[in-house]
């Protein structure tokens, strides 16, 4: 099963499009109440992003739009890929503790950060 982002464009704000001259924090001028208006030709920032729920098959309640945070797999050269967690509404415990389920189930050696904007933190 190939996933989809559906009606989810919750990467369309929290991350910076340097092509675009998009602040991370803002949401993106292309970003329409259809999606993105630019989409077949979005620039390459926006075609590498790696969502964890597309990349990893999350059940739809973990879509970022209805689980209230993304994940996000970044490649650290030797380390191997780190999860980011970007909150897009409050963090709670249970979402905590999800990461954490995440995580442990697809790549237990990995690390889970968490990002809030420009800081990053270490919620092990």
């Amino acid at each position: 099963v190939i996933m989809q982002c559906g009606k989810c464009t919750e990467c369309c704000t929290p991350f910076s499009i340097p092509e675009l001259r998009k602040p991370a924090g803002l949401r993106c001028m292309y970003l329409t109440d259809q999606g993105c208006s630019i989409y077949e030709t979005r620039p390459q920032t926006c075609r590498d992003f790696q969502c964890a729920y597309l990349i990893l098959n999350f059940p739809r309640k973990l879509r970022p739009d209805r689980a209230g945070f993304i994940i996000r797999l970044l490649d650290h050269g030797i380390h191997g890929h780190v999860y980011a967690c970007y909150k897009i509404r409050q963090m709670t415990k249970f979402a905590k503790k999800l990461i954490r389920r995440i995580r442990n189930k697809y790549h237990p050696d990995r690390k889970i950060l968490w990002a809030e904007g420009n800081h990053v933190y270490d919620i092990e």
